[in-house]
């Protein structure tokens, strides 16, 4: 399915941005205890000290960000699931019909002759059951992959602040 591997390349790159977010908070650890340590900083930090706090509001604030997109990413994924095991189960629906349709016409040619024998009328009953068991599989297969399936998606007010 071509949503499928769209999403699964979204789930990839949101997976690697959201291990590059979460490596930057033991970066800026590391940074603050250098620059907390260094004696020719320690006056330059009463001026900028805070920017360690803010960057750690930011990071925190990318992370739950992240965590809501990758939900959203799995919630995609199992919609996408869904609709795909219900045209599964209509396929096999489709088969089972047609399958049907194979065993009744075998049945009624077993009981309507005594014994079987090959004639020129069993080999064109034979080849029209073939044809008509071809041509309902196709036409079957033409309606399932011509079939829609509506996905509903809200539409968010991107002006909210």
């Amino acid at each position: 399915m071509k949503f499928a591997s769209t999403l699964d390349g979204y789930k990839k790159t949101v997976n690697l941005i959201d291990s590059r977010i979460n490596q930057m908070t033991t970066y800026i650890k590391t940074r603050e205890k250098i620059a907390k340590s260094d004696e020719s900083l320690t006056g330059s930090l009463d001026l900028i000290g805070y920017r360690y706090e803010t960057l750690n509001n930011t990071v925190a604030y990318m992370q739950q960000l992240w965590t809501m997109t990758k939900n959203y990413l799995n919630s995609a994924e199992k919609l996408f699931g869904g609709l795909e095991s219900q045209i599964t189960e209509k396929s096999v629906d489709n088969l089972t019909i047609v399958t049907s349709m194979g065993v009744g016409a075998s049945l009624i040619g077993l009981f309507t002759s005594d014994a079987p024998t090959f004639t020129k009328f069993g080999f064109i009953y034979f080849f029209a059951l073939a044809v008509i068991g071809y041509g309902v599989t196709k036409i079957m297969q033409i309606v399932s992959e011509n079939r829609k399936y509506e996905v509903s998606d809200i539409e968010y007010d991107k002006n909210i602040k």
